[in-house]
């Protein structure tokens, strides 16, 4: 296939010239979409401050991938192969730790970013568990809407 293709006449103005892009050229050329992405580790058998217990995490990424879908699971397989959380994570092969998406959002741009790989927030699961124990999970209706006198 001709990449380009000269005009001979000369008569033809040179805005005539035509090109020719091949379907496989332009697909190369795509550009990939940008994403944020918010994992949630959960059930991280570690020692931390001295304490062992189950902990888990908060961790943002910012990567162009094509779709959510790639953008979740480039994330994934770099969380799994860390080698950090590898060497402290303390879990029996019948209690693994767990990987969550947490948030998925598209953005038009990168601008104000000034890390594309957030460290991690740890918490305890085991204070966690505590403190959910202690207070009942409840709703309640705000003053002023649904909220009956009595």
């Amino acid at each position: 296939m001709t990449a380009l293709k000269e005009d001979t006449q000369a008569n033809k103005p040179a805005e005539a010239t035509e090109y020719s892009a091949s379907p496989v050229a332009f697909d190369e050329r795509k550009m990939k979409r940008k994403w944020a992405v918010v994992m949630n580790g959960r059930n991280f058998l570690m020692a931390m401050d001295g304490k062992q217990g189950k902990f888990g995490f908060y961790q943002t990424f910012f990567l162009e991938a094509d779709a959510a879908h790639d953008a979740e699971m480039t994330v994934v397989a770099k969380i799994r192969k860390d080698d950090a959380l590898r060497a402290v994570t303390r879990n029996p092969k019948n209690d693994p730790p767990t990987l969550h998406l947490d948030e998925i959002k598209e953005l038009a741009d990168f601008d104000g970013i000034k890390r594309m790989v957030s460290g991690k927030a740890f918490y305890s699961e085991d204070d966690e568990r505590k403190t959910s124990n202690q207070r009942p999970n409840r709703t309640v209706a705000p003053r002023g809407r649904g909220a009956t006198s009595g």
